[in-house]
């Protein structure tokens, strides 16, 4: 079985422009959906804390009045472009991945405002993805120069080439990566749900696996 990455349009903008990208590097990339359309923007304040929405646990103090300004009204798609590794997606999207991992996402709901101050009447949720595991194959990965198999301050390994190991991987259908948490992994199965029912604004690259 293939399992795919999951890349938000922010995401894919970097990743396709940097070859030295682990988990581009050497791959076929999967289809590509449009990603140009409606841009979100959330509080400094958010930007700034959101990295407690890649350690696979559940935000207890969420507020679902926070607001987004859309600064582009383009076409609405199904994930939204938004600056850094958050993946936004519509009630659409949602249904989907539900009925493709149950009770793996923490969905948190937020506002969308237009630089006026006119709220829209869009329904879009941060994913918090709680599943977390570790299924790097730590023989065929290659760090960076100078890298270790320790965690940085970020929870990160420093990673050249990603490899992932199918048999750690296991049934899992949709998760992070515990060593790169902004990686989060689909299934083939839940891919093609997602391909079939055309999805917009995310794109999609197969990952390296051993057996």
């Amino acid at each position: 079985m293939r399992f795919l990455r999951l890349y938000s349009p922010w995401q894919w903008a970097v990743d396709k422009n940097d070859s030295k990208h682990s988990t581009v590097q050497g791959l076929n990339r999967g289809p590509t959906l449009q990603t140009n359309g409606a841009t979100l923007w959330f509080p400094m304040w958010f930007y700034q804390q959101w990295e407690t929405l890649f350690q696979g646990t559940p935000v207890d103090n969420w507020n679902p009045k926070m607001v987004s300004i859309v600064s582009d009204e383009g076409a609405w798609r199904d994930m939204p472009y938004t600056a850094g590794e958050l993946h936004i997606m519509s009630d659409r999207f949602r249904r989907l991945l539900d009925q493709i991992a149950p009770q793996a996402i923490q969905w948190l709901r937020f506002r969308i405002r237009t630089p006026f101050g006119q709220t829209l009447r869009k329904r879009y949720s941060i994913a918090n993805y709680m599943t977390m595991r570790d299924v790097i194959d730590r023989r065929a990965s290659c760090l960076s120069r100078g890298g270790t198999w320790g965690l940085d301050k970020s929870h990160r390994y420093n990673i050249d080439r990603l490899v992932l190991s199918e048999r750690k991987i296991g049934d899992a259908n949709l998760f992070r990566i515990y060593g790169q948490p902004d990686v989060v992994v689909i299934s083939e199965k839940g891919f093609e749900i997602l391909v079939r029912a055309g999805i917009s604004g995310c794109t999609f690259a197969p990952l390296e696996l051993t057996k």
